[in-house]
C-alpha cells in the first residue's frame, strides 16, 4: 500500500476539535472574528461541516465532542482506493482520545461510545453526500445500550437505524429492501410512527436486516466496531464520486478535486425519549427573508428522519403551526401538531438565541441542524443556508439595516443566481375558475406549468417534448438528474427543509412539499384519491402552495423593493459598466430597467429577417449588377432607418454600439427548392438562374468566408447604406426635436477585422459617408446639429490575427470590443455549431475545465485578449475596451474579466442584473 509521502500533511490529517478550539480563541483572543478564524481553519481543508463544528467550538456552542479527518485523505483515497495504515492509525488514536474526553469506550458492552461518520465537503453539497449514524453497535453492544439508559426501544431503535444506514450507504442495498418490512410492521402492529412500535417489532425488524445483508451482500454485518468505522469512513469518501454528487458539482460548477473531508463524533439521540427530538432550522425565513426563525424537528427521531423529508415533520415555531392549517385546507377535524416553542419553550429560546449569535458571527443566514437528547440542545451543523431570490434581496438588505453586515458585505452574501431567479413568475387567476387539486408547503416560490413525470428516467425523455414537474412521493439525491431538468417539483412528503425544498431553492426552481392527498404509485399520481397518468399537465404556484389540474397561463412577478435598494449598492461597487446586447424594442427597454448602462452591442443582421426584409436582403445579394444592388439597398435603408429612430430614441442619453452587417451572406438565401420556388415566384425571377447565382456564392466554410469587414471591401455600399441610415435617423430625430445632438451617441463597430489596413478602408468609408451626408444637408441648422454629434469608430476582434495587432487597430480606433464567440472558434480551431456532440467528452476527461464556448478558456483564449489590451492600452492609452460575447453574461467568467481592467462587458438583457452583481462582488 502506498503510503503518505508528507510527514507534515500525515502529522496535520486530524483535527480534534474538542481539544483544540479552547486554543484557538486563546491565540486569536480580542481578534477573534469571521476572517481570523477562517485564516486558521480554512474550509478547503477541513471542509464546511468540520470548520463549522471549530467555530461553533470556538464560540462556546455545545457541539459533540469529535474529530476531523481533512481533504487530503479524499485525494488520497480517489488515488489509490484505501486508507493508509498511518492514516488508520492516527484516527484509531483519535478515538481513544474521544473516549478519554467522554469516559465511554468504542466497543465496550457496558459503557458503550457510540459515533457517526459524516461527509464535509469545502462547498455545501446538501444532501449529496453519506452519512452513517450509531457506529458502534452490535448484536451484545445493544443490549448493553438498553441496560445503561434503561430504555430498550431507544437501544433497539437505535441498532435498526444502524443496520439500515449500513446496508443502504456501504452495502450499497436498495433502501426499499429495508422499508417494506419496517412498513409492514408498523401495519401489523397499528401504529404510524416509528416510535411507537414495540420492542419486540424492532428486535425481529433487526432479525430481518440482517438477513437482508447477508443475502444482498453474501456477508454478515460486520460485529467487529472498528471494521464499522474504517467502512464508513470509505463509503463517505466514496460518495464523493458518486452519480448524484457528480450531477450536483456539474449543476454548480464545483471543482471535482476539492474532494471531502470526514467528521467523526460521538452520537447524541433525539431518539432517547419524548424530551428527545432532531430538526433543521433557519435563522430567517429562507422563502420570504422574514427575520424569524423558521423550521422543523421530529420528538424521538434522528438527524437523517427530518434531513431526507421521509417523515412529515412538526413546525418550529407558534406562527408556523397556521402552514399545517393551509395543508388540511384548514380542517377543524384534523388536530393541528404542537411547535416546539409550545412543547420546549426553553429549548426553543436556546436554540433562537444561537441562530443570532451565528448569524452575527458569521454575517449571513444560518441553516443549522440539531439535536435536543433529553432536553439538552447540541448543534450539529451551521452554514449559510439556501434561499429563495425574493428572500436572498430581503435578507441583505435587512441585515445592512441592522448593522449585521455593511454594503459590501451584504452584495457578497447574495447569491449569483438570485438576480437570474428574480424574475420568479407566477399563474394568472384572472383564467384560475376552479379550486385548486390540493395544496402543501410553499417550499421554493414561483410557478410551473407542465407534464407530470413520476421518476427520473421519465422527466429527462419528457423533458426533451416540453416543461416537466417531477412529482415524487419524496426525493432522494438520486433525483438530482430528473430535478435538474423539471420547471417544478411536487412532493407528497418533507417538509420546508426538506432534500427537495432546499435543493429547489438553490436552483430557483418551483417546489410544493408535504402535499395533502398525494401518493404517487409507479406511473400514476392520486390526489385525494383520483387517479392522473403520467403526462397530466398540472399548474403549481409555489408561493402560496397550490397545485391546479391543466395548463394555466403564466406572468412575470413584480420586482420587490429590495431590488431598487441593492442596485444602489452595486454601483457604488462594480467595477465595469454593464451594456446589452439587444435591438429590439422590447429587449432595449428590458435591458435599461435591469440596469444596463448603455447598448454594447446593437445587431444589424437581425433587423433583416422578417419575411419582407429579407425579400429585398435576398435581391441585393443576388443582384446580377451595382445598380440593382443600389436600388434594393435603398429600399432596405429605409427599413433601418426606422428601426434606428425607435432604437436612437428609447436610448437617448447613452451609448448605442451598432454592429455593421456581419454574417455570411448565405444566412439570407433561400435555403431549399421550396424556398427558391417562392423567391423566384416573389422577384418574377428564372429558377435556373437563380439556383446559378447560389451554387457561385455558396460557400464551403463560411464562418471564415465572406463576411464582416470583407463585406464593406468588396460590397462597400451595403455598409455605407447601413452609415447612411444611421445617420438619416439621427437627422429626423434632431430635426422633429425628439432628441437633441447632445443626446445621441452613436458608435459604429467594424466585425470580423483580421487586418489594420481593411479597418483603415472602412473608417475612410464611414467618414466619407458622414462627410458626404452633411454637406448633403440644405438645412444649416442641422447641419450644424451633426457636425456637434461625435460618434466613435471601433473594431471588433473576433481573431487572433487582429488580437496580435491590436497595438496597430488601437491607434485609428475609438473603441475595440472583443466578440470573444468568434475569437475562441478561431483561436480553439473549434466549431461552436459542429463541436457539441464532443466538448462534454472533453470536460469529462478533463482536457477542458469548462465548455470554452460558456466559460473562458483562460489559457489560450483569456491570454490572447491580455495581450490585446496590454497592446491597444500601450498605443492608445485612451481607448475603451469591452467583451460582448457569451461569456460576458457567464458567471464563471466575469471574475477573470474583472481582473483584465476592461471598460465594460455587454450581454443579454437577462444577464445584466446577475453580471452587475458579480462585478460588485469581486
Amino acid at each position: 500500500m502506498k503510503h503518505f509521502s508528507d510527514q507534515n500533511s500525515l502529522d496535520r490529517i486530524i483535527f480534534n476539535f474538542s481539544h483544540y478550539s479552547k486554543e484557538i480563541t486563546q491565540i486569536l483572543n480580542e481578534n477573534f472574528n469571521k476572517e481570523t478564524v477562517e485564516l486558521i481553519v480554512d474550509k478547503k481543508i477541513w471542509g464546511g461541516k468540520g470548520s463549522a463544528l471549530i467555530t461553533m467550538s470556538c464560540l462556546g456552542i455545545d457541539v459533540p465532542p469529535g474529530f476531523i479527518v481533512n481533504t487530503s485523505l479524499c485525494s488520497y483515497y480517489n488515488s489509490y482506493n484505501s486508507i493508509p495504515s498511518e492514516v488508520e492509525n492516527k484516527i484509531k488514536h483519535a478515538i481513544q482520545s474521544l473516549e478519554d474526553t467522554l469516559s465511554l469506550v468504542f466497543g465496550s458492552i457496558d459503557n458503550p461510545l457510540l459515533i457517526s461518520v459524516r461527509s464535509g465537503a469545502p462547498i455545501s453539497m446538501p444532501g449529496m453526500m453519506d452519512t452513517i449514524l450509531n457506529i458502534g453497535l452490535n448484536d451484545e453492544i445493544v443490549e448493553g445500550l438498553s441496560k445503561k439508559y434503561n430504555n430498550p426501544r431507544f437501544a433497539y431503535d437505535s441498532y435498526r437505524r444502524l443496520l439500515h444506514m449500513f446496508g443502504t450507504t456501504v452495502m450499497q442495498i436498495e433502501s426499499n429492501l429495508f422499508d417494506l418490512p419496517f412498513d409492514y410492521l408498523k401495519i401489523s402492529e397499528g401504529v404510524t410512527s416509528d416510535h411507537h412500535v414495540s420492542v419486540d417489532g424492532l428486535k425481529k425488524l433487526i432479525n430481518t436486516y440482517k438477513n437482508i445483508i447477508l443475502e444482498q451482500s453474501k456477508e454478515d454485518f460486520p460485529q467487529n466496531v472498528y471494521d464499522q468505522l474504517f467502512r464508513a469512513i470509505k463509503a463517505v469518501l466514496d460518495s464523493w464520486q458518486s452519480k448524484r454528487a457528480i450531477k450536483y458539482r456539474e449543476i454548480y460548477n464545483i471543482s471535482e478535486d476539492l474532494g471531502t473531508a470526514v467528521t467523526v463524533q460521538a452520537m447524541v439521540f433525539g431518539n432517547l425519549s419524548e424530551k428527545s427530538c432532531t430538526g433543521v432550522i433557519f435563522s430567517r425565513n429562507p422563502s420570504n427573508g422574514d427575520n424569524e426563525i423558521f423550521g422543523e424537528f421530529l420528538l424521538n427521531a434522528q438527524g437523517e428522519d427530518i434531513v431526507s423529508g421521509i417523515k412529515n415533520s412538526l413546525p418550529i415555531s407558534i406562527k408556523m403551526e397556521k402552514s399545517w392549517q393551509i395543508i388540511n385546507n384548514e380542517d377543524l377535524s384534523i388536530s393541528i401538531p404542537e411547535s416546539m416553542e409550545r412543547l420546549m419553550p426553553d429549548v426553543f429560546v436556546k436554540l433562537k438565541n444561537i441562530s443570532k449569535k451565528l448569524e452575527y458571527f458569521y454575517g449571513d443566514m444560518q441553516d443549522i441542524e440539531f439535536t435536543v437528547e433529553n432536553g439538552r440542545l447540541w448543534i450539529l451543523q451551521s452554514r449559510s443556508g439556501k434561499r429563495s431570490s425574493l428572500a436572498s434581496l430581503k435578507i441583505a438588505n435587512d441585515m445592512v439595516e441592522e448593522k449585521i453586515i455593511n454594503k459590501k458585505q451584504a452584495l457578497k452574501i447574495i447569491p449569483i443566481q438570485t438576480f437570474e431567479q428574480l424574475l420568479h413568475c407566477g399563474l394568472d387567476y384572472s383564467f384560475i375558475k376552479i379550486p385548486p387539486l390540493t395544496c402543501g408547503l410553499p417550499a421554493s416560490p414561483g410557478a410551473a406549468v407542465g407534464m407530470v413525470a413520476t421518476n427520473v428516467k421519465d422527466a429527462e425523455l419528457m423533458a426533451k417534448m416540453g416543461k416537466v414537474i417531477l412529482v415524487r412521493n419524496e426525493t432522494s439525491p438520486e433525483d438530482m438528474s430528473g430535478i435538474a431538468v423539471a420547471d417544478g417539483i411536487i412532493t407528497a412528503r418533507g417538509g420546508m427543509t426538506s432534500h427537495a425544498a432546499v435543493v429547489a431553492r438553490g436552483m430557483g426552481k418551483s417546489c410544493i412539499c408535504s402535499v395533502s392527498g398525494l401518493f404517487v404509485d409507479g406511473k400514476n399520481i392520486h390526489i385525494n384519491g383520483e387517479k392522473f397518468p403520467s403526462g397530466t399537465y398540472l399548474s403549481m404556484d409555489s408561493t402560496k402552495g397550490e397545485i391546479y389540474l391543466g395548463q394555466i397561463p403564466i406572468i412575470a412577478s413584480n420586482i420587490p423593493y429590495e431590488f431598487e435598494m441593492i442596485n444602489s449598492w452595486i454601483n457604488e461597487y462594480k467595477k465595469i459598466d454593464i451594456h446589452a446586447n439587444a435591438e429590439t424594442i422590447g429587449d432595449i427597454e428590458s435591458a435599461f430597467s435591469l440596469g444596463a448602462t448603455a447598448i454594447g452591442l446593437c445587431r444589424t443582421e437581425h433587423m433583416f429577417f422578417s419575411p419582407e426584409r429579407i425579400f429585398y436582403m435576398r435581391k441585393m445579394i443576388l443582384s446580377k449588377d451595382h445598380s440593382d444592388r443600389v436600388f434594393n439597398l435603398d429600399i432596405l435603408e429605409k427599413y433601418q432607418q426606422h428601426d434606428f429612430e425607435k432604437i436612437f430614441e428609447i436610448s437617448k442619453g447613452k451609448a448605442v454600439t451598432i454592429r455593421l452587417l456581419d454574417p455570411p451572406l448565405h444566412e439570407f438565401l433561400p435555403h431549399d427548392d421550396k424556398e427558391i420556388k417562392e423567391f423566384c415566384i416573389q422577384s418574377n425571377s428564372i429558377e435556373s438562374d437563380v439556383k446559378l447565382s447560389l451554387a457561385i456564392k455558396k460557400e464551403h466554410n463560411p464562418m471564415l468566408g465572406h463576411r464582416g469587414c470583407r463585406l464593406a471591401i468588396t460590397y462597400p455600399e451595403i455598409y455605407i447604406m447601413q452609415v447612411r441610415a444611421i445617420l438619416c435617423a439621427i437627422s429626423k430625430l434632431v430635426s422633429e426635436r425628439k432628441v437633441s445632438e447632445y443626446e445621441l451617441y452613436p458608435e459604429i463597430m467594424i466585425p470580423l477585422v483580421s487586418n489594420v489596413n481593411e479597418l483603415a478602408i472602412c473608417k475612410k468609408l464611414v467618414q466619407d459617408t458622414f462627410d458626404d451626408f452633411c454637406e448633403s444637408l440644405n438645412d444649416n441648422d442641422l447641419k450644424n446639429s451633426l457636425s456637434k454629434i461625435s460618434y466613435k469608430f471601433g473594431a471588433m476582434i473576433e481573431l487572433p490575427c487582429a488580437a496580435l495587432q491590436a497595438d496597430r487597430i488601437a491607434e485609428i480606433c475609438d473603441f475595440i470590443s472583443f466578440g470573444t464567440n468568434d475569437l475562441t472558434q478561431t483561436t480553439l480551431g473549434l466549431s461552436r455549431d459542429d463541436s457539441a456532440n464532443f466538448i462534454a467528452t472533453y470536460v469529462n476527461k478533463k482536457i477542458w475545465n469548462n465548455d470554452p464556448f460558456v466559460t473562458i478558456e483562460q489559457s489560450t483564449v483569456g491570454e490572447l485578449l491580455k495581450i490585446a489590451i496590454n497592446k491597444a492600452r500601450s498605443s492608445n492609452p485612451k481607448i475603451k475596451i469591452g467583451i460582448c460575447g457569451e461569456h460576458a453574461g457567464n458567471p464563471e467568467s466575469i471574475p477573470f474579466i474583472n481582473s483584465l481592467q476592461i471598460d465594460y462587458i455587454s450581454c443579454s438583457p437577462y444577464r445584466i442584473p446577475l453580471a452587475r452583481l458579480i462585478s460588485s462582488q469581486v
